[in-house]
């Protein structure tokens, strides 16, 4: 008695060349999205970690506020703004409104006319922490 193999082998050598290489650019695109999803996973969860303490004064300038928004936004912190400029560049009012992913939200408006006046913004993350979050003058 003969034993026949009914099994389908697929043998990459015997396969179109053209097909070899559209399952290889498939198979390289698919690693490639998947250490992405890993990679942004990880420092997703890493940046949501970190304390946040900024502060805006009559001296932030348009980028700083972008550089802000960016931090915070791989933070998981939404931070929408609305800056007021003079001629000479300089912050002279802001409406500021930050909103978490884990419930805390807070908005705050101000002229800021001297340098004694200052905008926070604290997040933090400790369990023991005096102040979780905060938005506006807040103590330290």
């Amino acid at each position: 008695m003969v034993n026949y193999d009914t099994s389908i082998h697929v043998n990459l050598i015997y396969l179109p060349r053209k097909f070899k290489e559209i399952m290889i650019k498939r198979i390289a695109s698919l690693s490639l999205l998947c250490l992405g999803m890993f990679i942004a996973t990880g420092i997703n969860a890493q940046a949501t970690n970190e304390n946040v303490n900024l502060v805006i004064s009559n001296e932030t300038t348009r980028e700083q506020l972008w550089e802000m928004r960016q931090q915070l936004e791989t933070q998981n912190i939404k931070f929408e703004y609305q800056p007021e400029f003079d001629q000479n560049r300089q912050l002279i009012a802001i409406s500021v409104k930050v909103t978490t992913e884990d419930g805390y939200s807070g908005t705050f408006q101000t002229s800021l006319l001297d340098d004694a006046q200052k905008v926070h913004i604290i997040r933090n993350f400790n369990d023991d922490a005096e102040v979780a979050f905060c938005v506006g003058q807040c103590e330290q």
